[in-house]
């Protein structure tokens, strides 16, 4: 599938993969906009890129654990 998103300054986008109860993404990419206060943009990245978490989404929030820890939820935003 397809993943769309914003980090804070930068759009990204990029793909995903789901093998039973994980996900995956792929490199994402994302636009390379001068930004001040972005300070943790390249670490979120860094994050998120070639890991496979197990996931859960519930009332359009995306929530991505590892090790049984909730490391990340998502907010489905229009």
């Amino acid at each position: 599938g397809k993943v769309y998103g914003y980090s804070g300054c930068n759009e990204l986008s990029g793909t995903y993969c789901i093998v039973k109860n994980e996900i995956e993404l792929n490199p994402l990419i994302s636009t390379m906009k001068f930004c001040m206060k972005t300070s943790g943009e390249a670490s979120f990245l860094e994050f998120l890129n070639k890991k496979r978490f197990e996931y859960r989404i519930r009332n359009l929030r995306l929530t991505l654990q590892h090790r049984d820890k909730t490391v990340s939820v998502f907010k489905k935003v229009d």
